[in-house]
């Protein structure tokens, strides 16, 4: 039986002035492609932006959100779980 974990579960936040925007990004998850974390997804490699708020929409969904808030900068990584190797997780740091 699979277990389905709330996304939020994993989240850490170290601002907690971003909460809101930590919770506009789990209501609209992203496609493979869309944004730093998406594009971590593709490559399987690490993906860096300078300034997500500057992306359109549709290449980013969150980007108003993240300009809302002050973020800028992304890190996204991804990881793969070694024990099944059927479970991917991306590790997305914002900047200010």
């Amino acid at each position: 039986m699979i277990q389905k974990r709330n996304v939020d579960d994993a989240c850490y936040l170290g601002d907690p002035t971003v909460r809101e925007f930590q919770e506009a990004c789990s209501e609209h998850h992203l496609l493979k492609g869309q944004g730093v974390g998406g594009q971590a997804f593709l490559t399987n490699g690490p993906c860096f932006s300078p300034d997500v708020s500057n992306y359109k929409k549709s290449e980013y969904p969150h980007s108003h959100h993240a300009n809302m808030f002050g973020l800028h900068g992304a890190v996204a990584i991804r990881l793969r779980c070694i024990h099944t190797g059927d479970a991917d997780f991306v590790l997305e740091f914002f900047f200010a």
